[in-house]
């Protein structure tokens, strides 16, 4: 999973300039900016690690991508050309990944009616279990019971009210879910060859 969200920093993220550094070799890795520049990525079967700054901790004044990036990307290209080995033309999906659509606005299981479906590497136990509610896939009396509070619920025409007591549980789930940043700033890329990337849009 991580490696796949570390894919898309490279493909679409801060660390896009070393797409392409190193010729049919998959590429992974992430920026990073404080005083100094950093860029950590690696191949299928590489890692190297650059930091840029000063020894007295004064400001660099670049970015990872500006400072460190470049001389990663020399690295890993020299290294690979010199010893192919160290390369590798994709990153092997361990057994236990699986993909799973999921709604973007709010990180439960996506339908039909869902207008943001995105496309997710999660295990088993990460996996969202819930469907999408927000999108029409409520009865309209069910909707109108529950956008109105409680108070509205006993005197709503609902023929299941353990359909609406299950809706309340979930809406209870959205919130938490919807607190965490990961949710809202991740998404999946489909490429032109149907390679699927987690993108991780967090900085």
């Amino acid at each position: 999973m991580i490696t796949n969200m570390l894919s898309a920093v490279v493909d679409h993220g801060t660390g896009r300039a070393a797409r392409g550094a190193v010729n049919g070799t998959a590429i992974a890795g992430k920026t990073g900016t404080s005083r100094d520049g950093w860029f950590v990525g690696y191949s299928p079967n590489l890692v190297c690690a650059v930091w840029i700054g000063f020894d007295d901790n004064r400001q660099l004044g670049l970015t990872g991508a500006e400072a460190a990036l470049p001389a990663w990307a020399d690295f890993m290209k020299a290294a690979i050309e010199a010893k192919p080995a160290l390369g590798g033309r994709n990153f092997e999906c361990p057994e236990g990944i699986k993909f799973v659509e999921i709604d973007a606005d709010d990180g439960l299981l996506a339908t039909l009616s869902c207008p943001h479906r995105e496309l997710i590497a999660v295990t088993d136990r990460l996996a969202p279990n819930l469907e999408c509610f927000r999108h029409g896939n409520l009865p309209e009396s069910l909707s109108e019971a529950t956008s109105h509070g409680d108070d509205r619920a006993d005197t709503a025409d609902i023929n299941d009210q353990a359909v609406l007591a299950q809706h309340r549980q979930t809406s209870s789930r959205l919130d938490r879910l919807s607190s965490l940043p990961q949710l809202a700033a991740t998404r999946i890329d489909i490429d032109v060859r149907g390679k699927r990337t987690l993108v991780n849009a967090m900085r």
